[in-house]
């Protein structure tokens, strides 16, 4: 049984029980399973049907932000961040057919992160009605005040970060904000 969620794991852990943890403590164990060659073309045609899907959903839709709702491919696509966000935070525990699964999937434009992309999608869409003193101008389109709120809080959190206080932006985000709201003091921050 092991062998097969070796196997299973080797060629996509999206589809093994085995996690990293138990691959390293059985290899720190000495124990050598090996793949069946069975196992691993099964598990490789699966692959590639998956990336076959990826790229037809792509070409629909232009983006690679797949719902969860969408059948098969949401699980799958969600199965994959879980398990090789590991690899992505250390690569060097990554096998180089991992990386290579990596780096496909990157080049495809996937999206490792959903929240850290509909972050920079909401700010690029109101970026065109963001004003120098960082308000939102009154021309913003319709389907924009949703976004209203959103803008707010995340004003706050760049004066939070500007006044040396903890934040939840991370450093893209920061980046991306430099310049776009002016350092003004917390209390003034509901006035804008």
């Amino acid at each position: 049984r092991q062998r097969n969620e070796l196997t299973k794991f080797q060629n996509d852990p999206t589809t093994s029980s085995m996690t990293l943890k138990r691959v390293q403590k059985i290899k720190q164990l000495g124990i050598h399973l090996t793949a069946t060659k069975k196992a691993t073309a099964a598990h490789q045609l699966h692959w590639e049907q998956k990336i076959k899907d990826l790229k037809h959903y792509k070409s629909r839709h232009g983006h690679l932000i797949i719902p969860a709702s969408e059948p098969s491919l949401g699980t799958w696509v969600h199965s994959i961040r879980r398990r090789y966000s590991p690899y992505l935070k250390d690569p060097k525990t990554a096998s180089t057919q991992i990386q290579q699964r990596i780096n496909l999937l990157s080049d495809m434009g996937f999206v490792w992160n959903v929240y850290e992309a509909q972050w920079f999608q909401n700010l690029d869409t109101l970026r065109p009605y963001i004003q120098p003193n960082g308000r939102l101008s009154s021309s913003a389109a319709p389907q924009t005040i949703k976004l209203r709120k959103w803008w707010q809080a995340q004003k706050r959190e760049y004066v939070l970060y500007k006044q040396g206080n903890k934040t939840t932006l991370t450093q893209a985000r920061i980046k991306a904000l430099d310049g776009m709201i002016p350092t003004v003091k917390m209390d003034t921050v509901k006035q804008f």
